[in-house]
């Protein structure tokens, strides 16, 4: 797997939006764009659409190779 960077987080995600949300958090962290790929990102939600509580997503950006 290339090197990335990543989000942890919780809550159920309903929309784009939240994605959107998590991923300028994510960059603002990293502050520097040039040390990833703007382009495009990742996102993983691990729990079923059952579980309400105690949920588990991240947002992920590609690190570019230095």
């Amino acid at each position: 797997m290339p090197a990335h960077f990543f989000r942890s987080f919780g809550g159920y995600v309903r929309d784009i939006k939240e994605w959107i949300k998590e991923a300028i958090k994510l960059g603002q962290v990293i502050g520097d764009t040039s040390k990833y790929h703007t382009e495009f990102s990742y996102t993983a939600g691990y729990d079923s659409p059952f579980r309400f509580l105690n949920r588990h997503n991240e947002i992920w950006f590609i690190a570019k190779q230095q």
